[in-house]
């Protein structure tokens, strides 16, 4: 089982819309239970809804989770703006994959 503190490193292909209604293609960077790091193009006020549309890889195929996510903090680094995301809703089905492409991972880290 994965615990809330743990973070896994990725390059996960996705789309975002914030409030100015602009599709961005960016990506996944960091993946935690129930929450999410993009990188970016530009800062966003912590509170904003994002929605989200990304491809990860479970167990070699490749799958389109989407979900509307919140804003939990926005941080510029040497690489450009990250934004942490809380995911606040998606379907269940989405969910599940999520979740247990995150409990791989942390099997894989604990073997």
């Amino acid at each position: 089982m994965t615990s809330p503190s743990q973070r896994f490193q990725v390059k996960w292909p996705a789309r975002a819309m914030a409030p100015d209604r602009k599709l961005h293609h960016v990506a996944v960077v960091t993946v935690m239970p129930n929450a999410l790091v993009l990188q970016y193009p530009y800062g966003v006020t912590p509170g904003t809804q994002v929605n989200v549309e990304f491809i990860l890889d479970d167990k070699g195929k490749q799958k389109r989770i989407s979900a509307q996510t919140q804003v939990l903090e926005c941080n510029t680094t040497d690489t450009g703006t990250e934004l942490e995301l809380r995911i606040t809703r998606a379907s269940a089905g989405d969910i599940h994959t999520y979740n247990n492409v995150l409990m791989r991972m942390a099997n894989a880290v604990s073997e």
